[in-house]
């Protein structure tokens, strides 16, 4: 759907085997500096579990700080609470999103997120993550989000 809008979007992972945290990084940071004038974020998409296999929800997490991602992900997670769907966050710094140092949204040179789209050891939750139209309705929200983006807040 991103693509449907008009915007480039680069995959930095292989399609079945595990890329390395670095060469992920790496090519993000490749293509952001090929397109420096242009307008760029990274967005890694997640599913989530946990020890207790009961959690649910959504979550953001940006890079330890006060950054431009803090602004992609407030935006985004207001998004999500829109639609009434659970989302997690932690505010004891001002804001909705979590805050991590995840290498991926530590080290890329452009504003990133790391999205943790449900957890998939909640059957509930599981459920949701095989669901067509859930797929439909996510990815057409995270589409209009990327391209506010791009055109609003970066």
């Amino acid at each position: 759907m991103v693509k449907e809008k008009g915007i480039d979007v680069y995959v930095v992972n292989h399609a079945f085997r595990d890329t390395p945290l670095k060469e992920r990084v790496d090519i993000a940071n490749a293509i952001s500096n090929k397109h420096m004038k242009e307008k760029v974020m990274y967005v890694s998409e997640h599913s989530n579990a946990t020890s207790s296999h009961n959690a649910t929800g959504l979550q953001v997490y940006t890079s330890v700080g006060n950054t431009k991602s803090d602004v992609l992900s407030e935006d985004l997670l207001k998004r999500f609470k829109q639609k009434e769907w659970r989302v997690l966050t932690d505010t004891d710094d001002g804001d909705m999103d979590y805050e991590a140092n995840f290498y991926v949204i530590k080290e890329t040179n452009v504003p990133a997120v790391l999205i943790e789209n449900l957890f998939f050891d909640n059957y509930k939750d599981a459920c949701r993550l095989m669901d067509n139209n859930y797929w439909k309705e996510y990815t057409q929200l995270q589409a209009d989000w990327i391209e506010y983006c791009l055109k609003h807040l970066l």
